[in-house]
């Protein structure tokens, strides 16, 4: 009998068979569940398929089989597992309701309307497919038939008045504007227990209003409700956490655009805390932070933006960030120009210009490093690239020429200055450059070549052009001077005075001529004069002080840079103080006068801020105190200074300073050793 039944068809499983494939059935579905909730949807389709194909007649795996497909984007697929879930289940209203969803996500509104209607003839919760209703007709782009329904669902429903009205207010963003928007869902949020969805969207809507502290308070109440169990989805907290972030960002521009930075970072900060991986928002905090003059915190910021893009261009997932890296090393590298560390500034600066080859302003900047820097050659070379890729850039072929006057290449460098000057005369700026420019060349003729004809016409040439710019009849001083022309000299003082006698340059530079030619009465009286129209110009005392120390005419040195001293304590920042004093420590250490240098060097130290720049300064000058304690065979302070020098160089990042404070120490320590050898032998004899 076993035999024939067997040709004849199926032969029923045993029930203990059945019970194995039930259990089987069940452990694959439970898997899929764990699948489904995760978001694993490939994952989960494959485990909702075993269990369907082991138990043919449970409507639930064929449910859920079908709502994984949906989720992985199988509309099809989804439509027919949950066509046969509702078959086997045709009473489950949650089935029905939810394929209903399916067809108008898969675009099948005319069956979503049909299936609505019709369980809207029948008895029973008619609030479901009202929804459905106006879901489809909101999809078939009929927004304001999908609100009639609403309305008609709000009448028939009122226990369901929250979500209702959070419906209507999510539906007028598209119908009825963002202000009718915000008062639906603010009734929402008022009629019943709102999930954080409403909130969220209502924070949405406030952003769109441009109510930014309310969208805050909105999104921080929607992470509240979904800290306590409220509102649906796993993915939901995580979007509101962005979305509250997303608010403090806005009012962070609202406040940087009115220019409160501090309120601003404040804001920022806050949104970083929910959102620590927005590079956007760290470059916008590093951009305040230099605005406040919080110089450690925007170097922080810079540097952390600088990692970040590292990370996204090693991923290779975000288009432009070559283009982005380049720009956080470009405001790095101004950053550490503003805090005093020019070798630093210089490297971000390559960097910037290495990622992104097109980033001009990164490259124009380097030229003018390049050139700050004296490195002539690399200033040259980058100059010319960027002058043949584009058009001629004034101030690339200013930098260009600069760099060929450096060079020794006068004659290109002239040539450069011409042409800037011919197609920019009435630009002022580059009337004054061409005019210095052929200053410089007639000096370096009358100099070096012995051009004396060629070094007066350029003299007097350039004085034609800015007969006011008291440095050029300096030039033509030193062209006749070193000519001889004692008479034209005179003349030149004379001329100086009668066209630019207003400004104490003109005198400082009498002042000088009559101190070389040895007619010190005539000297004192222009400086005095200068000094009259520049009664609180340090920087004119620290020039008058050179002067006389060029000359080693040392108590008029000391009376002037004393004057300058105190005129500069009075009207100078704390920094700027402290690298005038430097200046004139660093004049008496080049005549090698180490007592008098380190007087100014002490007063140097003792006004440098505390501050990064301030220790960066701080660091040099310990270094500068070494020296001239060396030279006078104070060992013991040399070294001590440069300790000072290392430990200053190591607080404020600069390499460059610790290791020639190194080397200075090994050096002076050998120096000590070789002293008292001497000092022993000579003490034996």
């Amino acid at each position: 009998m076993a035999r024939k039944a067997k040709k004849k068809g199926f032969i029923p499983p045993a029930p203990k068979v059945l019970a194995n494939l039930s259990d089987r059935a069940e452990a694959h579905f439970a898997r899929g569940m764990e699948h489904y909730q995760q978001g694993r949807a490939r994952f989960a389709v494959a485990e909702f398929s075993q269990a369907a194909g082991l138990v043919l007649d449970n409507p639930a795996y064929f449910y859920y089989l079908g709502l994984a497909h949906q989720q992985e984007g199988a509309g099809e697929k989804a439509v027919a597992n949950m066509e046969r879930a509702m078959r086997l289940a045709p009473g489950n209203y949650r089935y029905r309701y939810n394929l209903g969803i399916v067809y108008v996500l898969t675009g099948r509104l005319d069956e979503a309307r049909r299936m609505a209607k019709e369980e809207l003839k029948k008895d029973g919760a008619v609030a479901r497919w009202i929804r459905l209703l106006a879901l489809a007709d909101l999809a078939g782009d009929d927004p304001r038939k999908a609100m009639e329904s609403l309305a008609g669902l709000k009448d028939a429903s009122p226990g369901e008045a929250s979500s209702v009205l959070a419906a209507m207010g999510l539906l007028s963003v598209v119908t009825g504007g963002a202000e009718t928007a915000a008062s639906y869902l603010e009734s929402a949020c008022k009629s019943g227990d709102t999930g954080g969805e409403i909130f969220h969207a209502l924070g949405d809507v406030y952003a769109r209003l441009d109510r930014i502290d309310e969208a805050s308070k909105a999104w921080d109440l929607a992470i509240e409700a979904w800290q306590k169990g409220s509102g649906s989805g796993r993915r939901a907290p995580l979007d509101s956490r962005k979305a509250l972030g997303k608010a403090y960002i806005l009012r962070g521009n609202r406040r940087a655009k009115a220019g409160d930075y501090r309120s601003a970072v404040s804001d920022w900060r806050k949104a970083e805390a929910l959102d620590p991986n927005n590079l956007q928002l760290l470059q916008n905090t590093a951009i305040a932070c230099e605005r406040l003059e919080e110089n450690e915190q925007a170097l922080d910021y810079w540097s952390r933006v600088v990692n970040g893009w590292k990370k996204e261009l090693k991923s290779k997932k975000t288009k432009g960030a070559a283009r982005a890296l380049s720009v956080a090393y470009f405001h790095l590298s101004r950053l550490h120009l503003e805090i005093g560390n020019e070798d630093e500034a210089l490297r971000d600066l390559e960097r910037a210009a290495n990622f992104d080859p097109s980033n001009r302003e990164a490259r124009k900047e380097l030229v003018r490093e390049y050139t700050l820097a004296g490195r002539w050659s690399k200033a040259l070379e980058l100059a010319e690239s960027l002058m043949k890729a584009q058009e001629r850039d004034p101030e690339i072929m200013g930098y260009a020429a600069r760099a060929l006057e450096a060079l020794g290449r006068r004659k290109e460098a002239l040539e450069y200055w011409t042409q800037l000057f011919e197609t920019n005369q009435s630009n002022s700026i580059f009337r004054k450059q061409y005019a210095y420019a052929l200053a410089r060349t007639a000096v370096h003729a009358i100099s070096k070549e012995k051009d004396r004809a060629g070094a007066i016409a350029h003299a007097q040439r350039a004085i034609i052009l800015v007969p006011d710019e008291v440095p050029l009849y300096g030039a033509m001083l030193a062209v006749y001077q070193i000519a001889g022309e004692d008479d034209k000299a005179r003349e030149t003082v004379q001329l100086l005075l009668a066209r630019a006698g207003g400004k104490p340059g003109a005198y400082l530079t009498a002042g000088r001529y009559y101190l070389i030619t040895g007619n010190k009465r005539q000297a004192e009286i222009h400086f005095n004069k200068g000094k009259e129209l520049a009664p609180g110009d340090e920087e004119y005392r620290v020039e008058i002080g050179k002067t006389y120390l060029d000359l080693r005419k040392y108590a008029a040195a000391k009376r002037n840079f004393k004057e300058a001293v105190e005129i500069g304590k009075k009207n100078l920042k704390p920094l700027d103080f402290a690298a005038m004093s430097t200046f004139i420590a660093e004049y008496w250490q080049e005549k090698e006068r180490p007592a008098e240098a380190l007087q100014y060097f002490k007063i140097a130290l003792e006004a440098a801020p505390r501050n990064q720049e301030g220790l960066a300064l701080a660091g040099h000058l310990r270094l500068s105190m070494a020296l001239c304690y060396l030279d006078e065979d104070d060992f013991e302070r040399a070294k001590t200074e440069i300790r000072f020098a290392i430990e200053f160089g190591r607080q404020t990042g600069q390499s460059d300073l610790v290791a020639e404070a190194r080397d200075c120490l090994k050096e002076t320590e050998r120096t000590e050793r070789s002293f008292k050898e001497f000092k022993e032998e000579f003490a034996d004899e």
